[in-house]
């Protein structure tokens, strides 16, 4: 989370910076990139638990813009990943989940910091998470833990950061989803990707 902060804190600064650039009066002229697009994305998935846990995503977005500065959109993100992995005692036991898969539709929301050909943005989103059935490995045969946690859906929410540069992505998120007992739902995740369509108008850009 430290790390995510301290990115959207540096996107604010580069923000600053980009306008100084010559572009002064171009927040004036509306619709200077094209309104829609879809985006296309993937990466790997990271787990905020006591050892290293993951996985990968995949994700299509559909979005709309309302301004150049602001977007909306409607994410749908398959993820296959290890969703807990805990210390049940001071000892070494352990219990963890296997690998299951958790789809999620969100709307969304993006706004973009630059106008120029690189563009930071930070955006927050919203919707239900709905994940199959794991179960259990455990390193002791102690344990009084289930050995399935049964499938369900809870609702989430995101909040996210990244580059656009021409139809390029970076970005990187973190899903706030609710626990299955103690079975963790929360994820970060590196996603990498490209955009159909949305790109600027650049005919409009000569004359300014």
């Amino acid at each position: 989370m430290k790390f995510l902060y301290l990115t959207l804190v540096s996107l604010s600064l580069s923000s600053k910076l980009f306008s100084q650039d010559g572009y002064e009066g171009y927040e004036s002229v509306p619709f200077q990139y094209k309104p829609f697009r879809v985006d296309v994305t993937g990466g790997v998935a990271i787990l905020p638990t006591n050892i290293w846990s993951g996985g990968v995503v995949a994700a299509i977005e559909p979005k709309y813009a309302v301004s150049d500065r602001f977007s909306v959109g409607f994410r749908t993100q398959g993820a296959g990943l290890v969703r807990t992995f805990y210390k049940m005692n001071t000892s070494d036991q352990y219990i963890r989940a296997q690998a299951s898969a958790m789809l999620s539709t969100s709307i969304t929301s993006d706004y973009y910091l630059a106008y120029q050909e690189l563009r930071p943005y930070v955006g927050v989103g919203a919707g239900y998470y709905f994940y199959k059935a794991a179960s259990f490995d455990a390193n002791s045969s102690s344990t009084t833990d289930p050995g399935e946690t049964a499938a369900g859906s809870k609702f989430g929410v995101l909040a996210r950061a990244g580059l656009d540069l021409f139809h390029m992505k970076l970005g990187m998120e973190y899903n706030f989803v609710g626990k299955t007992g103690r079975t963790k739902n929360s994820y970060f995740a590196l996603t990498a990707g490209f955009y159909f369509g949305g790109g600027r108008k650049k005919e409009k850009m000569d004359d300014y």
